[in-house]
């Protein structure tokens, strides 16, 4: 089993607790979920569970570390703090389906700080963002339309593409 999956398959203390959720970092991405019991919205259905809201930051999680890498300058290394995630679309008030109904009009937010260090630990690239993209249907073509975080894959990949790349 590769390193990174070791890693991932291995991440401690992913609840909705009040203290921070970290992830094991790999050589090159660290995914930290500060405070996600305060999130707008991550829940995996119209009545949440906790294992749900763990397998989304999981998700999420395992997306960045495994897609980062092709953007960032070998030997550098990206550190990526959550601090609120809206997932795309909405459930319906009193639905009894667990599908979201995504609307060009209820796109993923995401609020984060990274930063990008050299090999020397030298923070080369940084800042604090609100990725809120109007248009994100229209960056998942290439996106698995049976995949319930197209969307928010789509944007951050967006994000990675036109953020890390050196």
């Amino acid at each position: 089993m590769p390193l990174i999956a070791l890693a991932l398959a291995t991440v401690p203390g992913c609840t909705s607790s009040p203290s921070p959720v970290t992830s094991v970092p790999t050589s090159q991405v660290e995914v930290v979920f500060d405070h996600p019991d305060k999130f707008l919205d991550i829940r995996d259905r119209n009545n949440p569970t906790d294992a749900g809201e763990k397998e989304v930051m999981a998700t999420l999680r395992d997306y960045i570390v495994q897609r980062a890498p092709r953007y960032l300058s070998p030997g550098s290394s990206l550190k990526i703090t959550f601090v609120d995630v809206k997932l795309a679309g909405v459930f319906r008030i009193g639905g009894l389906g667990d599908r979201r109904v995504v609307l060009s009009t209820t796109p993923p937010l995401f609020k984060f700080s990274w930063s990008v260090t050299d090999r020397t630990g030298r923070v080369v690239d940084g800042a604090r963002e609100i990725l809120d993209e109007p248009d994100f249907k229209d960056l998942f073509s290439d996106a698995d339309e049976g995949d319930p975080y197209r969307y928010e894959k789509a944007v951050l990949d967006d994000w990675m593409r036109n953020r890390l790349q050196s």
